[in-house]
């Protein structure tokens, strides 16, 4: 079983693109806008990077889009190392909150290495 690990803001983090703010009416009571944030980047499927590439991510109403982006530009995101569970194959799935423990721990290792 084979993990990537992306670095973002030390192994997690929601990475909100744009988001709604509060701003003041004529009243002063705060009304909602919306901030507009353009989406840079080639949108792909969040499970199809490799050791070494870099990504943002939108929220865009109820989705999430994840763009592939140059590492030498500004990212959110980057792959900076990749994981093999020590589960031999064949074995049950050990469960998202275990695989998690599991990623967040050799990550957070890997980050300050």
């Amino acid at each position: 079983m084979s993990v990537a690990v992306a670095a973002s803001a030390g192994c997690s983090g929601s990475g909100n693109g744009g988001a709604a703010a509060p701003a003041s009416g004529a009243s002063g009571a705060a009304t909602p806008t919306t901030t507009t944030v353009p989406i840079v980047g080639e949108p792909v499927n969040q499970f199809t990077f490799s050791l070494g590439e870099c990504a943002n991510r939108y929220e865009v109403g109820t989705q999430i889009i994840t763009t592939r982006v140059s590492c030498e530009e500004p990212h959110q995101r980057e792959v900076y190392a990749t994981l093999t569970h020590p589960a031999p194959f064949g074995e049950p799935w050990p469960g998202d909150d275990a695989l998690q423990r599991y990623g967040l721990r050799l990550c957070y290792q890997g980050f300050e290495a």
